[in-house]
């Protein structure tokens, strides 16, 4: 705690958990941490790190099922600029997004099924909490992703190449930049996606 007795820091560490939701939808994860604190060079930044080891879940929707019921890892390490103010009622959310502060994810890793990938950003939130900013994939395994994306019946032509783009660009351990604005995915200047 701070010394105005707000929170200041939370850590957390469980072997396993267990969350049960309608329609006999379940996740259980292991060996599970999460971690809240100041940035030691900034103490109105938030650092956050989540972790899971292995984690199952059931009850998926039909279009991601082909990911399986299974993953190896979950990591996310982010920060959170001058977020302390908010938490401590010194400044709004609203005022918050009008700064323009940043969100970064110094490390993101998910391994789920044929999906292996990394990736870490550094953006801010509008109004309607849409991102605007850089966002940097690391891609392993993508001829497992279009297999399974293929066998089904998920993948497109636009797909295959934006994967296959992804794989290239991030091969010995580079990072593909996309850029996020205006509710679009950008690569080298060509839209990709919307959303």
């Amino acid at each position: 705690f701070a010394s105005d007795r707000t929170v200041s820091a939370v850590g957390i560490e469980l072997s396993s958990l267990a969350l049960e939701g309608a329609a006999d939808q379940r996740l259980e994860a292991a060996n599970i941490s999460l971690g809240v604190r100041p940035l030691a060079s900034s103490e109105d930044t938030m650092q956050v790190a989540i972790s899971a080891e292995t984690f199952a879940v059931e009850g998926l929707p039909s279009d991601v099922s082909w990911l399986g019921n299974t993953g190896q890892k979950v990591i996310l390490w982010s920060e959170v600029e001058d977020f302390y103010p908010v938490v401590k009622g010194q400044q709004s959310v609203g005022d918050w997004l009008s700064a323009k502060n940043k969100v970064h994810v110094r490390r993101g890793e998910l391994e789920w099924g044929p999906l292996d990938v990394a990736t870490r950003a550094s953006f801010d939130l509008d109004r309607n909490l849409n991102p605007n900013g850089t966002v940097g994939v690391h891609l392993k395994r993508s001829d497992d992703l279009i297999a399974a994306l293929d066998g089904a019946g998920h993948l497109t032509a636009d797909i295959e190449r934006g994967i296959g783009t992804l794989a290239l660009m991030s091969k010995d351990n580079n990072f593909a930049t996309v850029e996020v604005k205006n509710r679009g995915i950008y690569l080298l200047g060509q839209k990709l996606a919307e959303y």
